[in-house]
């Protein structure tokens, strides 16, 4: 349907470079979706280990409620946190309460500033760089839909820069 709207709009000089754009970005978006779901995967692990080790109760609902977490940005985490913080206040204490909470704080930390700029560098093709000033940029102007689509519109814009790159270097400015 997409396809078709844009033809629609463009004119028929073009509609050959949209179609090719649009069918690139569909790729980094599809990739995009992969890198949450491997960031996804990466964080329950992360989240299951060190509960079961702990012995915290449920430690693989703990760990599936930090896989659905991790696909809603910037707060997922964070609300997944609360069960576990719950379940090891009950079943462990103030001590297991706190070591939890630590667990989480450390595991959000390598997660926001290490895994996903990483994951979305090697998958999608967007630097590291790029991938850290547009969840800036996209909380500041869209809150958590700003960061949810941060990498996929810094993916175009680096596709329409690329485009523009190579047609300077062609000459046909």
């Amino acid at each position: 349907g997409v396809q078709k709207f844009l033809r629609l709009l463009t004119p028929r000089t073009h509609e050959a470079y949209i179609e090719d754009l649009w069918t690139r970005v569909q790729t980094k978006i599809s990739l995009w979706m992969q890198g949450q779901l491997l960031l996804s995967l990466l964080v329950s692990f992360l989240v299951y280990v060190p509960m079961l080790i702990l012995s915290v109760p449920y430690a693989s609902l703990l760990a599936v409620l930090a896989f659905i977490g991790e696909l809603i940005p910037m707060v997922g985490l964070t609300l997944s946190l609360i069960p576990a913080l719950f379940l090891s206040w009950t079943f462990g204490g103030t001590s297991l309460l706190i070591i939890v909470a630590i667990i989480y704080v450390v595991i959000a930390q390598l997660e926001s500033h290490v895994l996903y700029p990483r994951i979305m560098n090697k998958l999608v093709g967007v630097p590291s760089v790029i991938v850290v000033i547009g969840l800036i940029v996209g909380a500041k102007l869209a809150g958590i839909w700003g960061v949810l689509l941060s990498v996929p519109v810094a993916a175009i814009l680096m596709e329409l820069a690329g485009d523009l790159e190579k047609k300077k270097s062609n000459g046909s400015e």
